[in-house]
């Protein structure tokens, strides 16, 4: 199969993602996929070219443009923009997993409010956060220019009322300050590759690495529509909560922990589901046009 992985150029400069991307290309092989990586810079007119040779298509980093330019072109794409907002958006990853009934840190997301600033509507805003559980303190992540949340713990009202003056109507999630270690678990598919907790700089396996913790990161990677997916968790002293999950993937870390083959199982799976992917064309040729008629009468 001719398979293709896309991504941010500004990846190119890390050399664990250079690590990343060798491990990869060696696990197409193994699986039998003919792997092209394509940046975001030469993507689109490789896929104008050359999408009725593509099998399938997995957009290590998203861009909604292009990804709405791939299903258009008939080609079966995973990450597709239906579930771009969970990893983008930590308010809809929250709203996900509660609608799914899975653990996550009570949280309150607050909208955009235009023209009027947070900082007015403090006093609303404080009793919202109650009514939803958060109590201080509690983490406040609010979106900067590059898309990522970064968070702010406030311990009293007059840190939660200063931090709303500089966010000015900008969106935020409030969510319940956690103190226990952060984790990585890798899901793929119908199984989790293991779950991670980072000791003197490095990461190793995680005591909470059970049964039950790898059966809800599948169970929120279901919820999440998505055909891999690296979850980020967090504990205090209990069972660890799911805290966001990233649009990129680190297969090779795991590997290396548990001399596992996740690199190998993901282009299996994904070559699983491109066989049954019924792609439906949208661009201007007749001879697309007739194909994708036949496809739809099959279904």
């Amino acid at each position: 199969m001719d398979g293709a992985l896309v991504y941010s150029p500004l990846r190119n400069a890390d050399p664990l993602f250079r690590e990343e991307k060798a491990f990869l290309t060696a696990s197409s092989v193994v699986c039998g996929v003919e792997l092209k990586w394509l940046d975001f810079l030469e993507a689109e007119s490789y896929l104008e070219t050359r999408f009725k040779k593509i099998d399938f298509l997995y957009f290590y980093d998203e861009d909604l443009y292009l990804e709405d330019l791939a299903v258009r072109l008939g080609i079966p794409t995973f990450n597709t923009p239906d579930n771009y907002l969970p990893a983008h958006d930590l308010g809809a990853f929250y709203k996900r997993m509660k609608d799914n009934d899975l653990p996550c840190p009570a949280f309150y997301a607050s909208p955009n409010l235009g023209k009027y600033p947070l900082s007015r509507n403090f006093e609303s805003l404080s009793v919202s956060l109650k009514d939803a559980g958060v109590f201080y303190p509690f983490c406040l992540r609010r979106k900067e220019e590059v898309a990522v949340y970064k968070p702010s713990l406030c311990l009293t009202p007059i840190e939660f009322n200063g931090e709303l003056m500089e966010l000015g109507s900008t969106p935020f999630v409030a969510e319940e300050h956690l103190k226990g270690p952060s984790l990585l678990a890798l899901a793929i598919g119908e199984r989790c590759y293991g779950v991670l907790e980072k000791k003197d700089g490095a990461y190793v396996r995680s005591r909470y690495d059970d049964r039950f913790v790898r059966h809800m990161v599948v169970s929120a990677l279901r919820a999440s529509q998505r055909q891999a997916g690296l979850f980020l968790l967090q504990s205090d002293g209990r069972t660890p909560l799911l805290s966001g999950m990233s649009s990129s993937l680190n297969l090779a870390l795991f590997q290396c922990v548990y001399q596992s083959d996740p690199g190998e199982a993901f282009f299996a799976h994904l070559c699983k589901k491109a066989k049954k992917a019924v792609p439906y064309y949208y661009v201007t040729s007749t001879e697309i046009k007739a194909n994708r008629n036949k496809k739809k009468e099959k279904v």
